[in-house]
């Protein structure tokens, strides 16, 4: 597993962001490498920000399987925050 992570400020607006990259060797049916990586921009209380994730198989035999050990994915979020 290796990553990389960056959290400051830059022209007045909060960054926080990561990717990073890992696999995992066993059988063909759980062995697979993938990289998950995120930001989120904040300002002024408002926040807004997203992840990407992409797994595949290491081996190209169980491809297209029910063994397959595959997925992607992605999310997007938006909040205020509000403090006291």
């Amino acid at each position: 597993n290796a990553g990389v992570a960056y959290s400051g400020d830059i022209s007045g607006f909060g960054i926080t962001a990561d990717v990073s990259y890992a696999e995992k060797h066993g059988t063909a049916a759980n062995s697979n490498k993938g990289w998950p990586g995120g930001i989120n921009v904040s300002t002024g209380g408002f926040t807004i920000g997203g992840s990407y994730k992409d797994i595949s198989s290491i081996e190209s035999g169980i491809d297209a399987t029910a063994d397959a050990n595959n997925n992607d994915g992605w999310a997007v979020i938006a909040g205020i925050i509000v403090t006291f």
